[in-house]
């Protein structure tokens, strides 16, 4: 191996060091404190022989795993902070520090030994490498004045969280603590996370990235954001991470295939980052998929140059990935909480900038993703039966499900501040969303049902046992149960919002067309609605299914079983759009996954009778 390429190699990982370090206030101190690196003064004890980096960088990386400059600059930048500690006793969780890194950046066929010689004043430690042995840790101590083994129970050492769990594990961690049990106390779980937070940092400032490999990073930090970590310098340390590892290895063949850098910008528009940092790593993995023979004309790559980047949540890929992670939640049920749970008397001075603007709502908004997108975007599309200008409005979601929430809370409080002032997320049910409404002093222009969970094709949970065949997700309760979001109560208050504005809709979406009826059904059956014809509509569901899906969903098979002895409303007619109502950027993730995979949705726009 040349010392040249050593040295470039040495000196790509000390940019990325700078780089993290920057990123974390809070460890710049540290920094300032530890021996920066240079060719010149670098010694490594290996087989009990100093070896000047040179002569000996072939010997020198032979022990260390690839890359194996980057490998020998975090561990010298380790050991180095241990040699400032004036009392080795004090040494404390630093020798974990270099414990933890040395379990991964040694090669597992040797094992670390971290000698002690107070004799020598500028360097209390030095470490050697062994053949491994069985009964040998990855890293022992010992004496050097005495030459015996250290007695470590003599010595206070601070093992933490982040010594034994990687920062993608620290991400896994974080985000199953948000989702593992929705129903568990907020503050709980906020200094919960509050800890993986302080963990994660320490981790970043350790190991400089050299635990995430391929996408990794960006894996970490779309579970963060999932887990609504709002800490801008873990963020930019995973975007650093992530753009010193696409160049470093992004030229190989077998490195970093087009999936994988497509996979790595989704994770990262649906984290919505907005740095410098993101334009360069956008930039590069536009260069580098065009290098891999990805069409250059692809929308994708003008949107990965741009100067704005800003609109990349609204990528269709981004929200599959959050589509994927919704559909395995648990579901919640407003019987979980207890009746004084949920906030009530809201002072909408609070969430709201001007309270004076119209509102739209999302009944039931999940991970918030069409909110956030109508509240930026930069655009006046519209179907021609719902004309809402979304510059001038407010928005406000809700839903049963905080651990969803957290999500689009962790987004919102990184954007800017004219968006704080106009978007608002709460931790409600349907109805009681709806009840506190009555007091927002603006007009209501829009309120959204999107995709509820549907309720049970059973008449009742007795007959779950007797007709497994129609089970289906056993976490859906029987309709009147109570269970479905959807309600006579919810409709009335719904139309009562919408009573004090001529503009007003009300809009109902779902891919269940036994759901789409009752939801029309229980809002005729008020007599507080009547449904907005649409100029493309429906003309005939079942060759509307054959064009559009190919097939029935097989749920509508269950649906038409359970009642083929009956003339059964269908989905078709002039209320009944044929083509979306929302703009494309305002798509939640349900609708992206439906449009993705040619799902048949049912829309249904109701105005409220005056």
């Amino acid at each position: 191996m040349a010392f040249t390429a050593i040295f470039a190699g040495i000196l790509r990982v000390h940019s990325l060091s700078t780089s993290i370090l920057e990123n974390i206030p809070n460890l710049k101190c540290s920094q300032s404190s530890t021996h920066i690196f240079t060719v010149h003064d670098f010694a490594l004890d290996i087989n009990g022989s100093s070896l000047d980096l040179r002569k000996d960088e072939e010997e020198i990386m032979q022990y260390l795993v690839s890359p194996a400059p980057e490998s020998l600059f975090v561990l010298q930048k380790s050991l180095n902070r241990l040699n400032c500690n004036d009392i080795a006793d004090d040494a404390s969780g630093l020798i974990h520090d270099l414990e933890s890194l040395v379990t991964y950046l040694v090669k597992p066929a040797y094992t670390c030994v971290l000698l002690r010689n107070e004799m020598n004043e500028k360097e209390h430690w030095k470490i050697k490498m062994i053949p491994k042995n069985n009964s040998i840790a990855p890293l022992t101590f010992i004496d050097g004045n005495r030459s015996e083994s250290i007695d470590m129970k003599n010595m206070t050492l601070s093992e933490e969280l982040y010594h034994f769990t990687s920062t993608k594990d620290l991400a896994k961690l974080a985000l199953s603590t948000v989702t593992e049990n929705p129903i568990q106390d907020a503050l709980i779980i906020d200094k919960k996370l509050q800890n993986i937070e302080r963990q994660t940092i320490k981790r970043l400032s350790l190991t400089l990235g050299t635990d995430l490999r391929g996408f990794s990073a960006a894996d970490a930090a779309y579970c963060f954001a999932l887990s609504g970590i709002t800490n801008e310098a873990i963020y930019n340390a995973l975007l650093s991470i992530s753009y010193h590892e696409l160049k470093r290895t992004c030229h190989r063949k077998s490195s970093f295939k087009q999936k994988d850098i497509l996979h790595m910008i989704e994770k990262f528009g649906a984290c919505n980052i907005h740095s410098c940092i993101q334009q360069k790593l956008y930039k590069l993995a536009s260069d580098c998929l065009i290098e891999k023979a990805f069409d250059r004309n692809n929308p994708l790559i003008d949107d990965l140059r741009r100067d704005d980047y800003s609109r990349l949540l609204y990528m269709d890929r981004s929200r599959l990935w959050l589509f994927r992670h919704s559909i395995r939640q648990l579901k919640v049920k407003p019987d979980d909480f207890s009746k004084d749970h949920f906030q009530t008397e809201i002072n909408w001075n609070d969430h709201f900038t001007d309270i004076s603007k119209p509102l739209v709502v999302d009944v039931g908004c999940g991970l918030g993703v069409s909110i956030l997108n109508l509240a930026s975007a930069n655009t006046h599309e519209h179907s021609l039966e719902l004309n809402v200008d979304w510059s001038r409005c407010n928005f406000l979601g809700a839903d049963l499900n905080l651990s969803l929430l957290r999500y689009p809370q962790g987004l919102l409080n990184r954007m800017n501040e004219d968006l704080k002032g106009r978007v608002c997320f709460l931790h409600q049910p349907a109805t009681c969303l709806l009840k506190e409404l009555q007091s927002y002093p603006g007009p209501t222009e829009l309120i959204m049902i999107q995709y509820p969970s549907p309720y049970s094709l059973l008449e009742s949970d007795s007959n779950i046992e007797t007709q497994t065949w129609k089970k289906g997700n056993t976490q859906l309760s029987p309709k009147q149960s109570g269970g479905f979001m959807v309600s006579n109560e919810l409709m009335t208050l719904a139309s009562h919002l919408m009573n004090t504005n001529d503009r007003s809709r009300l809009l109902i979406q779902t891919k269940c067309e036994d759901v789409a009826i009752a939801i029309k059904n229980m809002a005729m059956d008020t007599g507080l609605f009547h449904p907005v014809p649409f100029q493309n509509y429906v003309h005939d569901i079942e060759h509307f299914y054959s064009t559009q899906a190919n097939r029935r969903p097989k749920r509508v098979e269950d649906w038409l079983d359970l009642n083929a002895s009956q003339n059964i409303e269908r989905a078709q007619g002039f209320i009944w759009s044929s083509s979306n109502v929302l703009p494309r950027e305002g798509f939640s993730e349900t609708e992206i996954h439906a449009d993705f995979e040619k799902i048949v949705c049912h829309r249904l726009l109701l105005r409220s009778n005056k």
